[in-house]
């Protein structure tokens, strides 16, 4: 059997042939089935090998038969594909936010007076509050990209009592350009307040996935209606409702809508809607899916006091 030393340095030494007496010697001196990996170098390159022991009795002798076999190729194919998940999943994010705010910026542009003319007082505000919405957008997502930098943690919520009827509706300013141009009907249903601890950034990254896939979801429909209704639920709970008059989703595909990857968009990325679930409960709030009525796809957040 395998001392703790020997299976530490099994698992952290590097085997070469001037050590290979050593190796061997440890291999000799167990006597149980043992499982692991070590590092092999050779002419200055790091090989990655799974060592398997199986041991026996045969006619009362003791059998062993050890196996080597290189993973490395196997461990750097791993690594590649978390990497393009990676990508895909900040590509996913970012886009979400910045073509919104190259909208609202475009619409900026519009608004600016020629040269020698003067801003009206209405379009002051209408500048004032799209500038303002691009510049907390900027703001969060880039808290957003930094929350990536440790990714073998799981997502640490920064709480703090916020009203989360003001992130909704700064989340539909973000979106105003859009909805205009999709020719999309919205309607709110919205409390002057809600007070709840929450994570800003994270709740303005899920809500905009939700109203970005609502869009999506609508671009081919003759009617296009949005609803978006806050109610409370109970003393401690308050329920987001995002409707949309899109196709809905099938049945059998709405049970793996969650799982990541899983995406029926020729350009989807199987993202969005797993990563929103994870921020949510990060919280303590649930995502779940549900069909509208009479058509459409609703999706519900429950947040919890």
């Amino acid at each position: 059997m395998l001392t703790s030393a020997q299976q530490q340095q099994l698992q952290q030494g590097k085997f070469d042939g001037a050590n290979l007496a050593q190796l061997a010697l440890i291999l000799h001196s167990t006597t149980t089935h043992y499982q692991g990996q070590l590092q092999w170098q050779q002419q200055g390159f790091t090989d990655r090998l799974a060592l398997s022991i199986v041991c026996s009795r045969i006619q009362g002798q003791l059998r062993k038969l050890v196996t080597l076999q290189s993973i490395n190729q196997a461990l750097l194919q791993q690594e590649v594909q978390a990497y393009q998940q990676l990508t895909r999943v900040l590509t996913h994010e970012i886009a979400n936010s910045v073509t919104p705010m190259a909208s609202l910026a475009q619409s900026c542009q519009q608004i600016l007076p020629v040269a020698g003319t003067v801003l009206s007082q209405d379009d002051h505000v209408d500048l004032s509050e799209a500038l303002t919405t691009i510049y907390r957008r900027g703001q969060h997502l880039s808290d957003f990209i930094l929350s990536f930098k440790q990714l073998s943690q799981p997502v640490q919520a920064n709480l703090q009592q916020t009203n989360l009827v003001a992130i909704v509706k700064n989340c539909l300013a973000l979106q105003r350009d859009a909805l205009c141009k999709s020719g999309v009907e919205l309607k709110t249903d919205l409390p002057t307040q809600a007070l709840l601890w929450l994570d800003e950034a994270l709740t303005e990254q899920v809500l905009i996935n939700l109203l970005q896939n609502a869009l999506d979801a609508m671009q081919h429909g003759a009617q296009k209606q949005l609803s978006v209704r806050l109610e409370r639920t109970t003393q401690q709970q308050w329920q987001l409702e995002i409707n949309d008059s899109g196709p809905g989703i099938p049945a059998d595909v709405a049970e793996q809508i969650f799982i990541p990857f899983f995406t029926t968009k020729a350009t989807g990325s199987g993202i969005g809607l797993p990563l929103s679930r994870a921020l949510l409960q990060a919280q303590d709030a649930q995502l779940e899916y549900k069909p509208a009525e009479p058509g459409g796809s609703c999706f519900s957040i429950r947040f919890g006091q």
